[in-house]
């Protein structure tokens, strides 16, 4: 079940969806019933040069709060990119520097100005995010590249190269997310069952 962006979406109505389209599915038999989505801003255009903004991520809310009550519903997301990213030429669109750092329940998006007027601004963007309580030094390459940009590499790489670090750390992060709720969701499971055992 692909929803592709759901930021001009209400939660409830993703809800309601998602729950009749399960009972369809669940006749079908399916191996695996996976929810997509994602909630990540479609541009940077809104933000102000050099701030920090927050977005929720409401598919991974979205998913979390109807994973409780089907639990074979898998999640899978867009990562830090909008499901309708295109390519663009960089001769007509000046793109900002930007890192879009995934917390718990949203992503910190650093912005600054146009990246070909300064390519080392990932210093700053970096020092920005390290010093909230949110960045984790949690050893993947995403985060620790981020933690020596702030610290002043000599070389802060491509934009391209700051994508991939981005969808480094979320995909690091969202791994993690995922395995607690299913540990939570099975230890709710085994009380469950160990309470009606006689």
């Amino acid at each position: 079940m692909d929803f592709r962006s759901i930021e001009l979406v209400a939660t409830d109505t993703i809800q309601l969806q998602c729950s009749k389209a399960l009972n369809e599915l669940r006749k079908l038999n399916p191996a695996r019933i996976v929810f997509a989505a994602s909630a990540i801003v479609p541009n940077m255009a809104k933000f102000k040069r050099n701030t920090l903004n927050r977005v929720a991520r409401r598919d991974f809310l979205t998913w979390n709060l109807m994973a409780h009550s089907h639990l074979d519903l898998d999640y899978a997301d867009y990562g830090v990119v909008h499901p309708d990213y295109f390519d663009f030429d960089p001769r007509m669109i000046k793109p900002a520097a930007k890192i879009r750092y995934t917390a718990d329940s949203e992503w910190l998006i650093v912005k600054g100005s146009c990246w070909r007027d300064d390519t080392s601004q990932h210093h700053s963007l970096s020092k920005m995010l390290l010093a909230k309580n949110e960045f984790r030094d949690d050893g993947c390459w995403g985060s620790q590249y981020i933690k020596s940009a702030a610290l002043g590499r000599p070389k802060y790489g491509t934009l391209e190269t700051w994508v991939t670090i981005d969808q480094n750390a979320h995909i690091t992060h969202t791994v993690k997310q995922l395995a607690a709720v299913s540990a939570a969701m099975k230890g709710n499971a085994d009380q469950t069952n160990a309470s009606v055992d006689f």
